[in-house]
């Protein structure tokens, strides 16, 4: 609990241009199971005048809230409305390696059923040839991510 506390702390106290995307970027795997951390990472979100990346993490975050809502209704309007808003995104900024690496760990991570799995080959080509242009620790969750072999990195 200190730990959550902790990192909301430090999250909530960023200044309106510094931003914390490893913060987010880390986040987004403990969201689906962690009610909290998903919802108080939304609400920063919408408390912000969002960039393209903000908006990218806005539509995540806003996807996996539909694990912690009840209603089916609510789960795929929740989810649909975050598809749009990543979406929105990468359409604004297609070449944003973030954006890609965002909706490549949804679409790994979520049913067939919903059918949003367009992008995965597209976007996981993307995160093996432009991964070395990321900041370091987005070079590690890519190589996480897409399993890149040491031979490649």
């Amino acid at each position: 609990m200190r730990i959550l506390v902790a990192l909301l702390l430090s999250f909530l106290s960023l200044g309106a241009k510094a931003h914390d995307f490893n913060l987010l970027r880390k986040n987004l795997a403990i969201a689906p199971n962690n009610k909290k951390v998903c919802y108080t990472m939304l609400e920063a979100l919408e408390q912000k005048e969002n960039n393209n990346k903000e908006i990218g993490y806005l539509g995540a975050y806003t996807m996996i809230k539909a694990n912690h809502q009840i209603s089916p209704i609510q789960k795929l309007s929740s989810f649909r409305n975050g598809k749009k808003l990543l979406e929105k995104a990468i359409d604004a900024a297609p070449t944003d390696i973030e954006l890609r690496y965002i909706r490549y760990a949804i679409q790994i991570s979520i049913p067939s059923f919903l059918g949003y799995k367009d992008n995965l080959n597209e976007d996981k080509a993307f995160l093996q040839e432009k991964y070395r242009n990321a900041s370091a620790p987005l070079q590690a969750d890519i190589i996480t991510l897409v399993k890149l072999k040491a031979s490649k990195i």
